[in-house]
């Protein structure tokens, strides 16, 4: 029997068929809906997997279940609160269920990624691992001992709202001065275009065609790779901020090992060495023979694919 894995993102929905080895054997991909009823997304959902039957020319009876990854706190089949796609109270699960004819379990999009890389990737083999997401918002995830720990009312984890800078700039969850606001990738960007702005013969504005609203991640570390001035100093402070909550994660929790997700992981050793370099000499525990092993994570989008079922 296949599963079916669904990793909801703020721009694309992945899904893939899983096999008994862990491996997704077929894909699909479809544009993430905003501003629109539950019902719209569970239909695009059901859609997305008879295609995928398609594609593999199997029936729905090949498919033992799906596992769908949400941006948000889940508690069984409800999605209780996920502000970044305006669901609160939904029985998401309940509804693709209903138009697929299989049994549906949902996991915080931060857990099926942790769960992924602990099972197939970065942290396989470790006692206690710690997933920290770089996207669109910033999100974490902890497995001890193989278990996710949810806490209370399954929101454990939820780093990136963890007030980095008291007073701070507003985030999405109706705080000020949260790790999210200041080192998702989509404030990373936000950064750039302020930077390029001030500062008119940044290669920013060359990459934009003098058009700073254009500045994406990808063109920031293009120009931060061709030695920017600008970007270099960008980068600095937001290593700084990105610094101060990891070292926090770590002080707090002493994972085995803590893992880099999301958009912004892709840049590898750039960030990754950058941030050991920063993070050593901070830590509590900066003295004792074991430190906390901080790698990017290795199966990129796939890990919550994975993880979700």
């Amino acid at each position: 029997m296949y599963k079916v894995g669904i990793d909801l993102g703020a721009t694309n929905a992945a899904g893939g068929v899983i096999d008994e080895k862990n491996e997704i054997i077929e894909r699909e991909s479809i544009l993430t809906r905003h501003n629109c009823e539950p019902e719209l997304i569970a239909a695009d959902f059901a859609r997305m997997v008879f295609r995928l039957a398609a594609k593999l020319n199997v029936s729905m009876s090949a498919f033992d279940k799906i596992g769908i990854g949400i941006p948000g706190s889940v508690e069984g089949g409800i999605v209780k609160d996920a502000n970044n796609i305006g669901f609160y109270e939904v029985p998401f699960a309940s509804m693709v269920a209903a138009r697929t004819g299989l049994p549906v379990t949902l996991i915080n999009d931060s857990n099926a990624a942790a769960r992924g890389e602990y099972v197939a990737g970065s942290g396989k083999g470790a006692g206690s691992f710690f997933m920290l997401t770089l996207g669109t918002g910033v999100g974490g995830a902890y497995i001890y001992k193989g278990d996710i720990v949810e806490g209370c009312n399954f929101a454990a984890g939820e780093v990136g709202h963890m007030v980095i800078r008291v007073d701070g700039k507003p985030c999405s969850c109706g705080r000020r001065g949260c790790l999210e606001a200041y080192c998702s990738a989509s404030a990373l960007a936000h950064r750039a275009r302020e930077a390029a702005i001030t500062n008119q013969y940044s290669l920013l504005n060359k990459l934009s065609d003098n058009n700073p609203a254009v500045i994406d991640t990808r063109m920031f570390y293009k120009a931060l790779q061709q030695g920017d001035k600008t970007s270099t100093l960008v980068f600095d402070e937001y290593m700084k901020d990105l610094t101060a909550g990891v070292v926090n994660i770590i002080n707090l929790l002493q994972p085995d090992v803590l893992a880099i997700g999301g958009g912004l992981s892709g840049v590898g050793s750039i960030l990754l060495d950058e941030l050991i370099k920063r993070v050593q000499p901070q830590v509590f525990s900066l003295h004792s023979e074991t430190q906390t092993s901080i790698r990017i994570a290795s199966l990129g989008n796939e890990a919550g694919i994975i993880g979700a079922v």
